[in-house]
């Protein structure tokens, strides 16, 4: 039985808030927003809706393809402050055991996901990295469809692992499970509001959710029609 567990990259995987300000307060801050961020606002930030942070940032809307890209193109130049959140290789070398396969689904660029995961040593548990980098963040259901009809198999035999409210709703439009996991950009009130799967706060849960899953046959390999 193929059984597949994706995971997004920034705040899943990557623990990237500290970079991720410098950048904004380097490069965004002053030449497209007047407001520069703090670790407070950063907390205040993860109660909001991708539509409410835009506003607090106080960038203007049609610049946010731009700040993206951006973004991307100066990942690499991060990659040595940022770290592997605490615990989740050792919830990923155990989910590697139990059989599953592991990939990362993503909007960030694959170079940048490849290079990070190759400088932390920990590139060999997962198989696959799939990435949609275009200008806009609401795309993920795309790649997630592309996955499916690449491996042939229904959303019945993944689950995905994400941070943030646009995980959920790409789950929810390929009917793939989804654990939202509350340590990334998106705290647990504002994730349980939109009723992902479950709500996990801590890596060591991750195993044994996604084993109950497996054993309620939310997991199976199902192909898909043709």
């Amino acid at each position: 039985m193929s059984r597949w567990v994706l995971f997004d990259f920034d705040g899943t995987i990557a623990e990237s808030t500290d970079a991720l300000l410098s950048f904004f307060n380097s490069h965004i801050y002053g030449r497209y927003s007047s407001q520069k961020l703090t670790a407070d606002d950063f907390h205040t930030l993860r109660s909001l809706s991708l539509a409410e942070k835009i506003r607090f940032i106080n960038v203007p809307f049609y610049k946010i393809p731009l700040l993206v890209r951006m973004c991307r193109k100066h990942f690499h130049t991060m990659i040595d402050d940022l770290h592997i959140v605490e615990g989740l290789e050792e919830a990923c070398l155990s989910l590697r055991q139990q059989g599953y396969r592991l990939g990362i689904v993503s909007t960030n660029n694959r170079e940048n996901i490849v290079n990070f995961l190759e400088q932390k040593g920990v590139s060999s548990l997962f198989s696959l990295v799939m990435c949609d980098s275009g200008p806009f963040l609401s795309v993920k259901h795309r790649t997630l469809r592309k996955f499916l009809r690449q491996e042939n198999i229904t959303g019945e035999a993944v689950v995905y692992v994400g941070d943030e409210l646009r995980d959920i709703l790409a789950c929810r439009e390929t009917a793939i499970p989804v654990v939202s996991v509350a340590w990334g950009w998106e705290n647990r009130e504002l994730l349980e509001k939109n009723n992902p799967g479950c709500v996990i706060e801590d890596t060591r849960e991750l195993p044994g959710i996604i084993a109950t899953l497996s054993t309620q046959n939310q997991l199976k390999h199902v192909p898909l029609s043709s």
